[in-house]
């Protein structure tokens, strides 16, 4: 069953589009698109902020992130995790400003150095936040 529901936060669950949010350029709240099986991209390039937490979670056929090429600022906490084709993670290059904590792991194609790439590029701009990425062979 599909669910969108819009309160303080933004929760996706199960939905195979993400109509509602295709030309938002802010979330004020808390964000997460999980247990999408059949999501294989975002397609939220307009998308430049997200004022809490961003979780992008089990979501079975997502292979990039490229849907998130205009975000720019996460303002608490970042977690991309359990998603099982996740191979690449280009679509987060324009962040540039993140509050306190970087999540990438236990996405198995996902290359841990990815991650790692992600985190040396945001600490090049300052940010001093802590990072859980896992471990580049």
């Amino acid at each position: 069953m599909s669910r969108f529901q819009v309160c303080i936060s933004v929760f996706l669950l199960g939905l195979f589009v993400v109509t509602p949010l295709l030309h938002a350029t802010h979330t004020h709240g808390p964000t997460e698109i999980s247990g999408n099986d059949a999501l294989t991209s975002l397609g939220l390039t307009r998308l430049a902020s997200v004022s809490f937490d961003l979780r992008i979670y089990e979501n079975a056929a997502l292979v990039n992130l490229d849907g998130l090429s205009g975000l720019s600022s996460v303002g608490l906490n970042l977690y991309v995790y359990d998603n099982a084709s996740l191979a690449d993670i280009d679509g987060l290059s324009g962040l540039s400003s993140l509050g306190d904590y970087l999540h990438i792991v236990d996405n198995p194609r996902l290359p841990t150095c990815a991650a790692e790439a992600l985190v040396a590029r945001l600490r090049s701009l300052g940010w001093m936040g802590d990072a859980d990425t896992g471990t580049c062979p």
